[in-house]
């Protein structure tokens, strides 16, 4: 989609500096391991790439887009996973969301999905990193 003016693109840039600046505040404040930080930044490579890229270039290179749209999804599947095995109510208590499993079968599933999307993840980002620059 090519049809994007540099208007549009500052604004998706500003957008994202202002998310990366606070990511990087707080890394500060809470010592933080930066994976944040690293994770807007994926976003924000990702959304420029699909804005930006006129649809013949993406077909012709589509692994570059389409591999960083994976990781960020593996990352936020990660992130969320959680919520489908466990529920937290008005009081802020944490219980397991109803299913014919124990307590430590549930558990153990979570963690088994958790892990599958972390091993993703990191699996796309090593395998694909060097292709998500401007010039590549």
């Amino acid at each position: 989609m090519s049809s994007f003016n540099s208007k549009e693109i500052k604004k998706l840039s500003s957008y994202y500096d202002r998310k990366l600046r606070e990511c990087h505040k707080y890394s500060f404040n809470a010592v933080d391991n930066n994976l944040d930080y690293f994770v807007t930044y994926l976003k924000f490579l990702r959304d420029y790439f699909l804005l930006t890229t006129p649809a013949e270039q993406q077909k012709k290179q589509p692994l570059k887009i389409t591999s960083l749209v994976a990781a960020v999804g593996e990352y936020e599947k990660y992130s969320s996973c959680i919520f489908n095995y466990y529920k937290v109510n008005d009081k802020d208590e944490i219980t397991e969301i109803q299913t014919d499993m124990d307590k430590k079968e549930v558990a153990a599933a979570y963690w088994k999905e958790r892990n599958e999307h972390w091993g993703n993840f990191w699996q796309l980002i090593m395998l694909n990193i060097e292709s998500w620059t401007a010039n590549a």
